[in-house]
């Protein structure tokens, strides 16, 4: 498999290896693997909470209603630090 990357990233990833003693491949393929895997248990959720919603068993909110609660809860969260 062949991935191409910026310059940018290429210098990084460079800079990384000789840093860090490392090939460069195995801090392409750790960087990889971390980044899917994360994407992949996003993937999980988003997935399970749309079964959620469309199921029945949450309901959605609209967007006032969210800012309301946001807000209502930033300013507890700021009562109690001081």
């Amino acid at each position: 498999m062949e991935v191409r990357v910026t310059p940018e990233v290429e210098a990084q990833l460079t800079q990384l290896a000789a840093d860090t003693g490392r090939s460069q491949d195995a801090i392409a393929n750790d960087v990889l693997a971390t980044h899917l895997a994360e994407m992949i248990e996003v993937r999980h959720l988003l997935n399970s909470r749309y079964a959620d919603i469309t199921n029945g068993r949450v309901a959605g909110l609209d967007g006032p209603t969210v800012l309301r609660q946001l807000l209502a809860e930033n300013a507890t969260q700021r009562a109690k630090a001081g």
